[in-house]
């Protein structure tokens, strides 16, 4: 396995473990025609946009197999919140890679970059509460679900997602573990 930064010329690879990763898990929560027709041009445009342009804030990490393939990929915004801290955006493995370790080998390495950057920041993200794999996962990491909200996505108007949080603490000591 290795870890590295994301390059320009990830972004189809990722695009393309994202929108099946949203299909998979987002199903019912996400309207199945933007997931049938929509999400693969949409999750591309987004993740080209991103690697094309440099954001001293956010950091995208990829997990590869020993082969090379893309196996999961995390992206991090340092900063993002003055109560909260860092936002992890996204934290993906393919379905082909999970339990292998790749979500949790890009876990420990964003806790390292965010405690490298501001030891006294915290992690969040939001999760649909719906998402019930992803909550399983972030809660054996140590996360506990702090809120409650009707998202505002237009996507996904109604459904309710939780934002799941480490204090700087909880994150220096997975940083260190």
């Amino acid at each position: 396995m290795t870890i590295r930064p994301a390059r320009r010329e990830d972004a189809e690879a990722i695009a393309a473990l994202h929108a099946a990763n949203w299909r998979q898990g987002y199903a019912g929560n996400l309207p199945g025609d933007y997931l049938a027709n929509e999400v693969e041009a949409d999750r591309l445009t987004g993740w080209q946009d991103r690697l094309s342009t440099s954001d001293d804030g956010r950091e995208t990490l990829v997990s590869l197999d020993a082969a090379g393939a893309l196996a999961g990929f995390a992206c991090v915004y340092h900063g993002h919140d003055p109560v909260h801290g860092a936002f992890l955006d996204n934290l993906h493995a393919s379905a082909a890679h999970r339990g292998q370790g790749h979500g949790l080998a890009l876990f420990r390495e964003i806790t390292r970059l965010v405690a490298a950057r501001d030891p006294d920041s915290g992690l969040y993200l939001w999760v649909f509460e719906k998402n019930e794999d992803a909550r399983a996962f972030y809660r054996k990491l140590g996360a506990r679900e702090i809120e409650r909200t009707d998202t505002q996505w237009a996507l996904a108007m109604g459904e309710w997602r939780l934002r799941c949080r480490w204090t700087a603490e909880e994150l220096n000591a997975v940083a260190a573990g």
